[in-house]
């Protein structure tokens, strides 16, 4: 028997399970994204962001991932804000004006990102510009002073900080 006519085992094995994987990516790719009330969201999606979202933080390698944590959560209404869900901003970021910025346009007064992972990697660029290698007290002083736009942003922040155990 030449090699031509032996059966291919691996076609046998491997057949099956590639077009099983297409259709779930098919199936995968069709489904729609919905707006969820609030009401309804699961409290095992909300952890799961929270994880996402400060596993991101380090992995951006951001300064005072735990100062930025509390802001995601103080910024996106504990991840469940309009601005959160429709504009993907967990840390009310704007539109800058003269530095690099991931925004792709601005959803009330705020900027729209594709998704968090834009909008964290955006806060990057705005730490890099404005609070690299600040002490802890140094970080909050700047938080309160260019980036909060309500009194007692550092007190909040260190609030959520002890209640979440972050």
């Amino acid at each position: 028997m030449n090699r031509a006519s032996k059966p291919r085992w691996w076609l046998v094995i491997l057949f099956p399970i590639l077009t099983a994987l297409v259709i779930g990516l098919t199936v995968t790719r069709k489904q729609k994204i919905e707006y969820v009330p609030v009401e309804q969201v699961d409290s095992t999606l909300i952890m799961d962001t929270y994880e996402a979202i400060f596993d991101y933080i380090f992995q951006m390698r951001i300064d005072h991932p735990t100062i930025v944590m509390a802001q995601c959560i103080e910024e996106s209404g504990n991840f469940h804000s309009e601005l959160f869900v429709k504009a993907h901003n967990c840390l009310g970021m704007k539109v800058p004006g003269s530095r690099p910025t991931h925004a792709v346009g601005v959803y009330k007064g705020h900027a729209r990102f594709k998704n968090w992972h834009d909008c964290i990697a955006d806060y990057a660029i705005w730490q890099s510009i404005y609070g690299r290698n600040m002490s802890e007290t140094e970080y909050y002083a700047l938080l309160d002073r260019i980036y909060a736009e309500k009194q007692g942003y550092s007190t909040r922040l260190k609030n959520i900080i002890k209640k979440y155990g972050i």
